[in-house]
């Protein structure tokens, strides 16, 4: 193997592998790279792996001679930054050695019988042994008081030893064995599902936008990753505690659905019991599951108390979802391009990314992603909204970090209570004192009302207020108790705003990443406790959980 390349083109080429270099893995041959040259394309091919991300970069250089070898990633990559030259060489010496070894070699075996001296016998395998010990009388057949035992010697040899190492500047850089390194992942091409020609810049600014939002606790690992919804054309990560939505064009819609293999060849039937009691029943028909259930007769139930049998509707086929372990973003940030193709496998189990010269394999999740178009609130059910500053608010929650002394690995939470068009921020530490600090904020919608139908006076005094005219009607024509001197009474509709305030609280660090791509968000509510939406424009949309407090 000989080739010279442009060193800039390598270092380039170099960057990207330290993001698939996994220091909890032990198997040392992961901590190199593999370089493979070849003469009839005059490329050189960089791939790297972790067993999770696979990496492969195709280069151009001038190939004298065709070959492969795994060298020491950081070896290379500090060699590549250290070469001045505008060209490196990587030439493969190839020296043999002689080395002596040795080696065990049977010879026979031992007969040994009861506490007799052993006996050697010459023989390939144990059973050739006994037919000879028997030929010759030494054991009987029907008696088991002996014991083959296998006959060694050492065998000293010597062998021919090829040592690898790549000449690459000022260095010759020791070699791991090619053989040991993991084969690049190949997509079954069976089923496989394309979509061609997408903005890479655009994607990874959508990436970029919610991964803060995705879970660091391994424990669940599906809301480590990313969820790619090709039909709805989103990227989606939650941490069930925030939510972040942003809009991509996929293109194609690659999900599928997934075929719901029968296990048991009977249909499932519910029988029930009174208006209390039902039971699961397999079978072909209903006629055969009424028979099943007299038969068994669960829980003492006989047929005159069945009431009714029913065939349960069988399952829709659930959608596969696309599901990206999150760290291939600070593998894909790294690469340069403005077009990608993305491959996904027919089983779910594998997607890549292609461009130009560069091809990223990565595993998908497994496991149900949360059904996050149901978590997010429609818009007709928003009580509040608000048009907020997010220089402003992370303003006041940074302030409120540094007076407070708050740990960040348990944020204390908090308090917004809305009072004329003012945010009122608080927050509490027991060993420290109270803060407390007022935005200004744009209240889109007026507070929730109720409307009530009101009994006046003659003098247009509020006697009492009822939910319905009938009612308040009624009350003016029978009740006996008001004094005459206010009557004539009269009934009035009114729109009465809700008495409580709205209040509730947050985890500041949520909230500091929610604000984060956001400039001047609507903040739009339902309940204190439920969840808030903020949103500037219709492609990027954050989820935030509220903190219940005393």
């Amino acid at each position: 193997m000989n080739l010279t390349i442009k060193t800039s083109d390598l270092k380039t080429a170099l960057q990207p592998c330290k993001k698939v270099q996994n220091s909890k893995i032990s198997n040392f041959i992961l901590s190199g790279i593999k370089l493979t040259a070849d003469h009839d394309t005059q490329t050189l091919t960089i791939e790297g792996t972790d067993l999770e991300l696979a990496l492969k970069t195709v280069l151009k250089a001038e190939v004298t001679s065709s070959g492969s070898v795994v060298v020491p990633y950081k070896n290379l990559d500090n060699l590549a930054n250290v070469c001045k030259d505008e060209n490196i060489t990587l030439n493969l010496i190839e020296t043999k050695r002689m080395v002596k070894s040795s080696r065990d070699i049977k010879t026979g075996y031992y007969l040994q019988i009861d506490d007799k001296e052993p006996q050697i016998i010459q023989a390939e395998n144990e059973e050739e042994a006994k037919q000879i010990a028997i030929k010759n009388h030494l054991i009987e057949i029907d008696k088991d008081n002996y014991r083959f035992n296998k006959m060694t010697k050492r065998e000293e040899f010597e062998e021919e030893v090829i040592d690898q190492t790549l000449q690459i500047y000022k260095l010759k850089l020791n070699t791991f064995m090619v053989e040991e390194f993991p084969i690049f992942p190949e997509l079954n091409p069976e089923g496989l599902k394309m979509s061609n020609n997408l903005n890479f810049n655009d994607f990874k600014s959508s990436i970029s936008k919610v991964i803060d939002f995705a879970s660091k606790d391994q424990s669940r690992v599906i809301l480590t990753g990313l969820l790619l919804d090709t039909k709805n054309n989103v990227v989606v990560a939650t941490d069930s505690y925030k939510l972040a939505t942003q809009s991509f064009d996929f293109k194609e819609d690659m999900e599928e659905k997934l075929e719901i293999k029968e296990e048991n060849p009977f249909k499932t039937f519910n029988v029930y019991c009174g208006n209390y009691r039902s039971f699961v029943i397999l079978a072909d028909n209903e006629k055969q599951a009424k028979e099943r259930f007299c038969k068994d007769q669960p829980s003492g139930f006989m047929e005159n108390d069945i009431t009714e049998i029913v065939l349960r509707e069988k399952a829709e086929p659930e959608l596969k979802k696309i599901i990206l372990p999150s760290r291939i973003y600070e593998l894909l940030k790294m690469i340069k391009g403005s077009e990608f193709n993305i491959a996904i496998d027919k089983d779910n189990s594998q997607i890549s990314f292609e461009f130009d010269n560069v091809t990223v394999v990565s595993r998908l999740l497994s496991g149900k992603f949360p059904d996050y178009e149901k978590l997010i609130p429609e818009e007709q059910n928003f009580n509040y909204c608000f048009k907020i500053n997010s220089e402003q608010v992370i303003g006041v929650l940074d302030e409120a970090n540094k007076l407070l002394n708050l740990n960040a690995k348990d944020p204390i939470p908090i308090k917004i209570a809305v009072e004329n068009n003012n945010f009122k921020f608080s927050a509490k530490v027991r060993e420290v004192g109270n803060y407390e600090s007022t935005l200004e904020i744009e209240n889109l919608k007026e507070a929730p009302k109720e409307t009530f139908f009101i009994v006046l006076d003659k003098d247009n005094n509020e006697i009492k207020k009822f939910e319905t005219n009938d009612e308040a009607e009624d009350f003016c024509a029978t009740n006996p108790d008001i004094e005459q001197e206010l009557y004539p009474l009269k009934v009035i509709e009114k729109e009465i705003e809700l008495s409580e305030p709205l209040t509730f609280a947050v985890n500041p660090d949520y909230l500091k990443i929610c604000l984060k791509n956001l400039i001047e968000p609507i903040l739009s509510i339902v309940e204190p406790l439920k969840p808030m939406v903020l949103q500037e424009t219709d492609d990027f949309k954050v989820l935030l959980m509220p903190i219940r407090i005393s």
